[in-house]
């Protein structure tokens, strides 16, 4: 028992030897902790408070902005007011123009390539969330209303019940397989009826 202790003890040891003696450098990724703007090192950081209530408010959320659009910032501090969480968007209401609840939005669709939202859910119909469908929205056609109390859409219910389902890429994989596998039996040829 006591070996087996000593053992593992000088595995940790003999592991930990080489991140113990390691400098910031030659750590990988450690590139990437420098700053992109050689500008930025000759500049000290202030401390927590210092220096603060010398740029207007206005002005702050625009330098947040540049700072995080420039420098290509991975770690997000504060919300922006033109930002939106998830979880103020999901659940959400959406209205007509006419102010009339027309649906729910239950997901985001992003393009992971332009890495940006391109549409939203909206669920319309049903009772309780059943026998309700999903439409898939344009973006730009779902306006935050100003106290983000939910989203107006240029459409009526009516216009939203009629629409195409959103398709997920498995529900059209499942619809493809299904499609296939109705085709194969339509191509079997019938076995005839045992005598009886």
């Amino acid at each position: 028992m006591i070996t087996k202790l000593l053992t593992a003890s000088a595995a940790v040891v003999l592991l930990a030897s080489p991140a113990m003696g390691a400098d910031a450098t030659s750590q990988p990724g450690a590139e990437t902790m420098q700053p992109s703007d050689p500008a930025l090192e000759a500049q000290p950081m202030p401390a927590p408070g210092e220096g603060q209530g010398a740029v207007p408010v206005e002005e702050q959320a625009d330098i947040a902005a540049m700072e995080r659009s420039g420098s290509g910032q991975r770690i997000l501090i504060n919300q922006q007011p033109n930002e939106l969480l998830t979880t103020e968007v999901i659940g959400s209401p959406v209205y007509n123009d006419s102010e009339e609840k027309v649906g729910d939005i239950t997901a985001l669709i992003v393009d992971d390539q332009q890495q940006s939202v391109v549409g939203g859910l909206v669920s319309v119909g049903g009772f309780l969330g059943i026998g309700a469908k999903e439409v898939g929205v344009s973006w730009d056609q779902l306006e935050p209303l100003p106290d983000r109390d939910g989203f107006r859409l240029a459409m009526t219910k009516e216009e939203l019940t009629d629409a195409a389902s959103y398709q997920t890429l498995d529900s059209q994989e499942s619809e493809q397989e299904a499609a296939e596998a109705q085709q194969q039996l339509r191509q079997q040829p019938v076995a005839p009826a045992a005598p009886q």
